[in-house]
């Protein structure tokens, strides 16, 4: 899909972290074929993977940005699109099952995230 789309994807170098390898293969997998699936139909999509590391209490955490310019979607849909099934968008439009963002969250689940909607 990146090169039928013409898809530039831009990573910075990311930190080494620890996790179940395969899971976070799934997590990167969704959200960039998120980013990919709903980009706009006139414009080449570009996907940035960025890291910051942070200091909470006395750990050391990495904050991992994937950003995109896609189609985005309002703030007030920011916590339904990560339920199981929910769908801001037609099937006759993006193909998809509802399951991915959903799954992201799971993945994530006990470890400090947040998703919002970034615009560049």
């Amino acid at each position: 899909m990146i090169q039928q789309k013409k898809a530039t994807i831009i990573a910075e170098k990311l930190p080494v972290i620890e996790g179940a390898e395969v899971l976070l293969y799934q997590l990167f997998y969704n959200l960039i074929g998120n980013s990919l699936k709903f980009s706009r139909m006139d414009v080449n999509p570009e996907i940035k993977i960025t890291s910051t590391d942070k200091i909470i209490g006395n750990k050391k955490w990495a904050e991992i940005k994937i950003t995109d310019n896609g189609i985005g979607f309002d703030r007030e849909y920011s916590e339904i699109i990560f339920n199981t099934f929910s769908r801001l968008n037609s099937k006759d439009k993006f193909e998809g099952t509802g399951l991915g963002l959903a799954l992201c969250k799971k993945l994530l689940k006990g470890t400090m995230v947040q998703f919002q909607q970034m615009e560049y």
